[in-house]
């Protein structure tokens, strides 16, 4: 991916507070670090790390995981735009191991850069909480009740709508995660997430093909 800023990155609306004047997105475009490509199930960091970073996902997706004895559980998904690693700021450390889907850029910033920022230009302190407090809320599901087929119509609604905030289709979009994933993610087992996508085809809910969703217009929105 060729290099980018800020002034000019598509994502900007999302990830940057937009009482920011064109001096400001300089400064902290100067502070904000664009890796290398983060591999296939590589790590972004891990349970335990000491919180030093957060994230913003340029193009691809991940999946945070908490690490049990004798299974995982995959608590969040994340996609372009989103912030990833608001979890390490409550107690200074991730609580989860986050990894690529699938081959993926990201932007970072050191906590202590972001902390030092908003110490220079306070009026953008607050607008900054509130947009990490909507990442919150926008990752946070509210489907994990219910019977296991609303469960997995409300997963793919869901991220219909987040693909839609990030300007991309919200009818069709491609799946990075597998449907064991989202059967660990959503509570289920993977028969019964295989066979609810067989019957929300067959009852014309859904399209399928491979990884690609189709949602059609009378269960979008």
């Amino acid at each position: 991916m060729p290099n980018i800023s800020c002034k000019n990155c598509a994502l900007s609306n999302l990830c940057l507070p937009f009482s920011l004047n064109k001096q400001q997105v300089e400064e902290l475009d100067q502070k904000i670090k664009r890796r290398k490509p983060i591999k296939r199930s590589e790590a972004l960091y891990r349970n335990h790390e000491k919180f030093t970073t957060l994230f913003v996902v340029r193009s691809g997706a991940f999946k945070s995981v908490i690490n049990y004895e004798t299974r995982e559980q995959i608590t969040n998904f994340f996609f372009a735009g989103e912030i990833v690693g608001l979890e390490g700021i409550a107690n200074q450390q991730y609580i989860t191991t986050t990894t690529a889907l699938v081959d993926s850029f990201v932007c970072e910033i050191s906590a202590e850069d972001l902390t030092q920022f908003t110490r220079k230009f306070p009026s953008v302190q607050q607008q900054a909480l509130q947009m990490m407090s909507q990442e919150i809320v926008h990752n946070t599901q509210a489907y994990f009740h219910g019977e296991a087929t609303d469960k997995l119509l409300h997963f793919l609604l869901h991220l219909s709508k987040r693909f839609q905030r990030y300007g991309y289709s919200s009818k069709q979009f491609q799946l990075p995660m597998a449907k064991q994933e989202i059967a660990n993610y959503l509570g289920l087992a993977s028969e019964t997430i295989s066979r609810i996508f067989t019957k929300l085809q067959y009852d014309n809910l859904i399209e399928i093909d491979n990884r690609y969703i189709t949602i059609k217009e009378a269960q979008h929105g």
